[in-house]
C-alpha cells in the first residue's frame, strides 16, 4: 500500500510519514496604483496581481515517522538553498505551477534524555513563481 501524499513541492512530499501539515494559509493580493489629484481623493488604478504566498504549518513526531521525519526539515532547507522554483502539486494531482521556498521556521520540544526531540513544529512559507 502506498502512502497518501497531501502535497508535493518538487521532490518534497508532505505526508503522515514525513511532515504532515495541519494548517494551510494562502495570501492573495492585488496591486493598485494611486494617482494624486489636486483637491480631491487620490485615484486608484488596478495594476495587476502580486505573487500568492502560502504558509504550511505542521508537527512532526519523530517517534512515529522514524528517521525520515526527523530529517525532513533538513531536506526542506537543502531544497530551499538550491534556489530553484519547484512544482507544487496537491494530493489530488492538480498542478499549481512553480513556487519558491521563502523560509522555514522550526521549533523542537519534548526531548529525550539523549537530546533527541519528540516533537518538531514547522512553518514553511512559499511564494508563487512567475516569469
Amino acid at each position: 500500500m502506498t502512502e497518501s501524499v497531501m502535497m508535493a513541492l518538487g521532490d518534497l512530499r508532505f505526508s503522515i510519514k514525513t511532515a504532515a501539515y495541519d494548517s494551510f494559509r494562502r495570501h492573495i493580493s492585488f496591486r493598485w496604483v494611486a494617482g494624486d489629484r489636486l483637491g480631491n481623493y487620490e485615484s486608484l488604478q488596478f495594476a495587476g496581481f502580486k505573487n500568492d504566498t502560502v504558509n504550511l504549518k505542521g508537527i512532526i513526531y519523530p517517534e512515529k515517522t522514524g528517521k525520515r521525519g526527523l530529517e525532513y526539515i533538513e531536506e526542506i532547507k537543502k531544497e530551499g538553498a538550491r534556489g530553484e522554483p519547484l512544482l507544487l502539486v496537491d494530493g489530488l494531482g492538480n498542478s499549481h505551477g512553480k513556487w519558491v521556498i521563502l523560509n522555514i521556521d522550526e521549533s523542537k520540544s519534548s526531548f529525550l534524555k539523549d537530546g533527541l526531540t519528540k516533537k518538531i513544529e514547522f512553518d514553511l512559507a512559499i511564494k508563487k513563481y512567475e516569469l
